[in-house]
């Protein structure tokens, strides 16, 4: 019986299987001598089910796509008191029990928190996609003399179309394509 309600279980073992919160209650047995029709009810057991923690993963800065100089900071949102251990592609990262997770590696992230009640929950996992930074070749040519001839500076790159922004501190210049 779960709660004074006979439940339909036979065996003398009762196992609760991919247990929640509905499977909490108080839970009596009934031995019936089968020769004699003689039965006996067992004290009831109090079964306890502790919801899990609840965590909500999102990323600080909007984005998930960040250069290879530049960091990715995840925030982790419980509501609860919790501990967190945070994931880098399924394996937990030493020393990483904040709420927040400063990321610089392309990879999957995730927490995991873990309540006063030893349960624990995964969030959502995030993917950080990390780009290489374009590679920058500047060269140029001397002028020698003050008014005579020009000056020509050249970046080079075989990569995608980039932008070009040039900068003769603290002025910032305009750029043709690749030249000044």
């Amino acid at each position: 019986k779960k709660d004074g309600v006979a439940i339909n279980q036979t065996g003398n073992v009762l196992t609760l299987t991919s247990i929640a919160a509905a499977d909490a209650g108080s839970y009596a047995v009934t031995l019936t001598n089968v020769e004699t029709q003689c039965a006996a009810t067992s004290e009831a057991v109090s079964v306890s089910v502790n919801a899990l923690p609840t965590i909500s993963l999102a990323e600080a800065n909007g984005l998930t796509t960040i250069c290879a100089d530049s960091a990715f900071h995840f925030v982790a949102t419980s509501g609860q008191e919790v501990e967190y251990a945070w994931l880098f592609n399924g394996d937990e990262i030493d020393g990483a029990t904040d709420d927040v997770l400063r990321a610089t590696e392309g990879g999957t992230y995730a927490v995991v928190v873990t309540d006063e009640n030893g349960c624990s929950n995964t969030s959502n996992v995030m993917e950080v996609t990390v780009n290489a930074l374009p590679a920058v070749v500047a060269s140029h040519t001397n002028v020698s003399c003050e008014a005579m001839g020009s000056a020509t500076l050249t970046v080079t790159n075989g990569g995608a179309p980039l932008s070009c922004l040039w900068n003769n501190e603290p002025v910032e210049l305009t750029a043709e394509g690749n030249n000044f």
